[in-house]
């Protein structure tokens, strides 16, 4: 009874002394969240998401975080003071499998920290955002009108229009997202866009006669995210 008594005691002091994932080592996860534009998909171009929230989940059992911070000013974040063990790192992203999705899902890094002293670099972590969510670019332009005859077969007059609407479609999107009127000297701007690829347009009469009004388009490619993009003149028939 001793001996069995002396053996638990031995367990129980070897278990006591085993390390699990947590705070209390000496090493560190650390890296760059990034972001792409969600409506977007076929443009790559990605960007250090700044002051986004990280979690960090200790082993692999755990279903809520143990730990979170804030990216800094250059997307990184960094984990100090980690023991050896298993660790589950996410942050939130919209879910791209459905169309103009605004549900919010996880994305998630599995990690090991194998050594005392390890230091993981976490350089894939990727999420996607609305093309309008914190950005810091811009698409510009004019809208230039001419006004003809009701027949549409004399020039009346042309000019930058004032007070005209403007419409911006992100990506793929099969009805446009924003809309603004153009100033006095027919300019307009959108503003806070994300890198990722637009359509710029405004409605003119059909000089062909084939429809009552079409839209005049211009495509837009934004590569980086303090990028300002100037189109060309849209020109309408009035």
């Amino acid at each position: 009874m001793r001996k069995l008594l002396y053996m638990i005691c031995i367990a129980l002091s070897i278990y006591s002394c085993e390390k699990h994932p947590g705070e209390g080592g000496q090493a560190i996860i650390q890296g760059i969240l990034y972001s792409r534009n969600s409506n977007s998909l076929e443009n790559k171009t990605q960007i250090p998401e700044i002051d986004e929230r990280i979690y960090l989940i200790y082993g692999d059992q755990n279903k809520n975080s143990n730990d979170d911070q804030r990216t800094g000013y250059d997307g990184s974040f960094k984990f100090n003071y980690l023991q050896k063990g298993k660790y589950r790192l996410y942050a939130y992203s919209i879910d791209t499998t459905v169309i103009n999705s605004k549900k919010m899902i996880p994305i998630i890094k599995e990690i090991e920290i194998k050594g005392y002293r390890q230091v993981v670099d976490i350089s894939d972590l990727v999420i996607y955002k609305n093309a309008d969510e914190q950005g810091g670019a811009l698409i510009k332009g004019k809208l230039f009108a001419k006004d003809y005859n009701s027949e549409l077969t004399e020039l009346n007059k042309s000019y930058y229009a004032a007070d005209e609407y403007v419409y911006l479609v992100f990506g793929n999107s099969e009805t446009y997202n924003q809309r603004t009127k153009t100033l006095a000297d027919g300019t307009f701007i959108f503003y806070g866009l994300r890198p990722g690829n637009y359509k710029v347009y405004a409605f003119s009469k059909d000089i062909k006669k084939q429809a009552e009004s079409i839209a005049i388009v211009k495509e837009v490619e934004i590569e980086n995210n303090n990028q300002q993009v100037s189109t060309s003149d849209i020109i309408i028939i009035r």
